[in-house]
């Protein structure tokens, strides 16, 4: 693992003493551990989940509160159906066991997607058949979540009558939100906050043979939305287009044809990241004499740059690449190739500086990983996590804020990896601190074939930082048979819970945030204080006491 200089900082009370804390002796943090924990069931293991499982995707804020979705297919009377399952983390917290968000009417429920604020508010948008019995007919929903769970009213965003697909939602720190889809051919739009949605707006019309919408904001609420078109003339090819919608406007802006649309060049399968500058960047497949993956960079108000390569012989199929703007301008990407060679890659500030190819980068999985599928995202200060789906196991790394390659990749299996079928599906959301939470689903059917389905919800944990500490609060003086009470204070890690030990200079122990001891000799009584969290990250503090007759 390589380590991350922003989380070898000392606490905080190395930097500013607090008033009725023992002065620290010493205090480290140490990350020198595997970071990703092994997956949690999401439901008691001994509970019976029928059903297959799919299309998870999860939402992370700054602090750490999280908003996953996932899609469940009960066995049924052959007709298709698909409940919108939702589960929350706050910051520090557990997930909550998973309820229905969909309304039960949900005949073929496809297209789930997820975002949340600052204050853990979130919009869930997903698409289905608007009847049981006509499954062409799609409609695309969206419903609010409150920060503390309670669900708003479901409302219909797609024009009635059209064939609703295919939504994408953002949503930035300070609540503005849009949301995108697919209306028979026309990309539409809705923005508003986490608390409710403005009118629909039709953002480029169907004539293009418009798909695969996809948005990404900025911090200030400007939005980029992306997505390929029939280009113009019959022979020519699909273009990847994009428009930007601020904040204070009531639309998009004027949409700019990126890459492709010529009878060389179709482009198409957008991917968007947004900078907190407001600088973008496009990742694209490029259906050309060499396919390949481009990437084409917005800085923040100008035009898009003239495209450049990722990488060479990479298909243009829908999900190869997955993108993200550091705060250092550098651009990291995550592609697959078509046989389902999963790859990261890094390349240093592609706003201001030249933009010539990404490279392969390093490679995730193995031959006999198997693939569904890839998630990448990064949280505010630049920190990378990404899950690869493989059979019966999921293949994780990070790239961590300053880095310029990814860390090993960790292998996390399942305690129910089945024999059959053993298909897993994973999505993965980050922090500020580079923690990364996620809903996973996996197939633990034991054989090539099952009745009954048997997928079960995971969730997925990195670690990346060692548990805070603010110090320790007691008597820095005390007499022969006093009673001294010792108080970590300010102890908190987001991803996973912590043990407090206390070791003292007269050979004695004690666990827990709060400890008392009889002091019986005169002298120094040292007292070292561990913190240890899940992945084994941990936090020392030593205090010393002075005894006196």
């Amino acid at each position: 693992m390589l380590p991350r200089p922003a989380l070898l900082a000392l606490p905080a009370l190395l930097l500013a003493p607090l008033a009725g804390l023992a002065a620290p002796a010493h205090a480290a943090a140490s990350t020198d551990h595997d970071r990703w924990l092994e997956p949690a069931p999401l439901v008691p293991l001994d509970e019976p989940v029928y059903g297959y499982h799919r299309d998870p995707a999860v939402a992370t804020n700054a602090r750490g509160d999280s908003v996953a979705v996932y899609v469940v297919d009960p066995p049924s009377d052959g007709v298709p159906t698909g409940e919108v399952r939702l589960t929350r983390r706050p910051a520090g917290g557990t997930w909550s066991y998973p309820v229905e968000v969909s309304g039960g009417r949900d005949y073929g429920t496809d297209g789930v997607a997820v975002g949340i604020d600052a204050a853990g508010r979130a919009l869930v948008a997903w698409s289905r058949p608007a009847s049981r019995f006509n499954p062409v007919n799609d409609e695309v929903l969206v419903r609010t979540v409150a920060a503390d769970g309670t669900l708003g009213v479901t409302r219909r965003l797609s024009a009635d009558r059209a064939e609703g697909t295919d939504p994408a939602v953002a949503v930035a720190p300070g609540g503005r939100a849009v949301v995108t889809w697919l209306d028979g051919g026309d990309v539409r739009a809705a923005t508003g906050t986490t608390a409710g949605l403005g009118t629909p707006v039709t953002v480029a019309e169907g004539a293009g043979g418009q798909s695969s919408p996809t948005v990404a904001i900025a911090p200030t609420g400007d939005a980029v939305l992306a997505w390929d078109a029939a280009g113009a003339g019959a022979d020519a090819g699909r273009v990847v287009r994009s428009c930007t919608w601020a904040a204070a406007a009531g639309g998009c802006g004027p949409v700019a044809d990126v890459d492709g649309g010529t009878s060389s060049a179709s482009a198409l399968d957008p991917a968007v990241a947004v900078g907190d500058g407001g600088d973008a960047v496009l990742c694209y497949g490029l259906d050309a004499e060499v396919d390949g993956l481009r990437y084409a960079v917005r800085p923040g108000g100008g035009d898009w740059s003239t495209p450049a390569e990722v990488t060479a012989a990479a298909p243009p199929a829908l999900g190869s690449c997955q993108v993200a703007l550091r705060p250092d301008d550098a651009l990291v990407v995550g592609h697959a190739d078509r046989d389902g060679r999963t790859y990261v890659a890094v390349r240093g500030d592609v706003v201001d500086g030249p933009r010539g190819p990404v490279g392969a980068g390093r490679r995730l999985n193995g031959p006999d990983d198997g693939f569904r599928g890839f998630s990448l995202d990064a949280g505010r200060a630049g920190d990378v996590a990404v899950v690869v789906s493989g059979r019966s196991r999921l293949l994780a790394t990070t790239v961590p804020r300053t880095a310029r390659q990814a860390t090993a990749v960790q292998r996390l299996e399942f305690p129910e990896p089945g024999s059959g079928y053993g298909a897993t599906l994973a999505a993965v959301g980050v922090d500020g601190q580079g923690n990364a939470y996620g809903p996973a689903v996996n197939d633990s059917c034991p054989v090539t074939y099952c009745a009954n389905p048997q997928w079960r919800p995971w969730t997925i944990t990195l670690d990346a930082a060692a548990p805070a500490l603010e110090g320790v609060a007691g008597p820095r003086a005390a007499t022969v048979g006093d009673v001294v009470r010792l108080r970590a204070v300010g102890v908190r890690d987001l991803a996973s819970a912590v043990t407090a030990t206390w070791r003292f200079s007269d050979g004695s122990t004690r666990t827990g945030t709060s400890v008392s001891k009889v002091v019986r000799q005169p002298g120094r009584l040292v007292a070292r204080l561990q913190l240890v969290d899940a992945a084994g990250h941990r936090t020392v503090q030593q205090v010393v006491v002075t005894v006196t007759r």
